[in-house]
C-alpha cells in the first residue's frame, strides 16, 4: 500500500520529486533551490511515510528506520527488531497505515532504544518533543494499547515476548516507559468524545503509577537515576 503526500505541487519538478527517494531528495535540496524548498516544508512525518513507500513493507520499514537511529545516537544493533516486526506483520491494521500512524513505530522504538542503552536525557529529550494532534487518532492509541493489553493470565505477553532477550528489570523498564509514551500520546484527548472510556482507563493508569514509582517494594525508581525519577513524577502529576 503506498501513502499519498500532500506535500507537492502539481508542475514538473514535483512529480520528478515523488519517484526519487528520502536519501536523494536530501542531496538533491542541496544543489538546487526548488527541491531545498520542498525539502524543508516536510515534517519527520512526511518524511516517516515516503520512508514506508520506498519499502512498501512493515518488515523493511522498520528495519530502515532502526538503522537510521542507530546511526543517529551510535546505538548497537538491539536484539528485539526482529520480534517487533513479527508482532506487527501479525497485528498491525490497515486502518493504522492508512490513517498515516507509522510516525509512532518510529517513535516508539526510539523511545525503546534510549530506554535499553539507558541514555536518558535522550529519552527526556524525546518525550518533551513529542506533540501529537489526536483530532482523528483512534487506531493510534489502540496500537500501544494492545500493545501493552495483558494476557488471560493477568501478563504482558506482547512486551515480554518482544524484549525476552533483556533482563527482568529491563523489561519493567521498557514496560513501564512504554506507559510513560501513552500517556503522552493521549494528553491531547480532551474534548473528544470517542476517547471517554480510553481516558478514563488511562487517568486510572495514571495512578497505579505513580504509586508503582513511589513503591518502595517494587523499586522501579532504583532503575533511573534521580533527574528522571522527578521528570517522571512531574509528567505523572500533571
Amino acid at each position: 500500500m503506498t501513502l499519498k503526500n500532500n506535500i507537492f505541487d502539481d508542475d514538473i519538478l514535483s512529480i520528478v520529486w515523488k519517484f526519487i527517494n528520502l536519501d536523494n531528495m536530501n542531496k538533491a535540496s542541496l544543489i538546487s533551490k526548488k527541491f531545498f524548498n520542498i525539502y524543508k516544508k516536510l515534517t519527520i512525518n512526511d518524511k516517516i511515510n515516503i520512508i514506508y513507500n520506498e519499502t512498501n513493507s512493515i518488515s523493511l520499514f522498520v528495519y530502515k528506520i532502526t538503522t537510521n537511529l542507530f546511526n543517529k545516537f551510535d546505538y548497537k544493533k538491539s536484539k528485539f527488531i526482529p520480534k517487533l516486526v513479527k508482532y506487527l506483520n501479525n497485528n498491525l491494521s490497515i486502518k493504522f497505515i492508512e490513517n498515516k500512524n507509522l510516525y509512532l513505530i518510529y517513535d516508539f522504538i526510539e523511545i525503546i532504544l534510549h530506554t535499553i542503552n539507558n541514555k536518558f536525557k535522550n529519552l527526556i529529550s524525546k518525550l518533551e518533543n513529542i506533540n501529537y494532534d489526536f483530532s482523528n487518532k483512534k487506531y493510534s492509541i489502540q496500537f500501544i494499547v494492545n500493545l501493552l493489553g495483558k494476557n488471560k493470565s493477568n501478563t504482558f505477553e506482547n512486551i515480554n515476548e518482544i524484549f525476552s532477550h533483556y533482563s527482568f528489570d529491563k523489561i519493567r523498564s521498557i514496560r513501564f516507559i512504554s506507559f510513560i509514551f501513552l500517556f503522552k500520546l493521549s494528553s491531547n484527548l480532551e474534548n473528544i468524545s470517542e476517547f471517554d472510556n480510553y481516558r478514563i482507563v488511562i487517568s486510572q493508569k495514571k495512578i497505579l503509577s505513580i504509586n508503582y514509582l513511589e513503591n518502595e517494594s517494587i523499586t522501579i525508581k532504583n532503575l533511573y537515576p534521580k533527574y528522571l525519577v522527578s521528570y517522571l513524577n512531574t509528567f505523572l502529576l500533571k
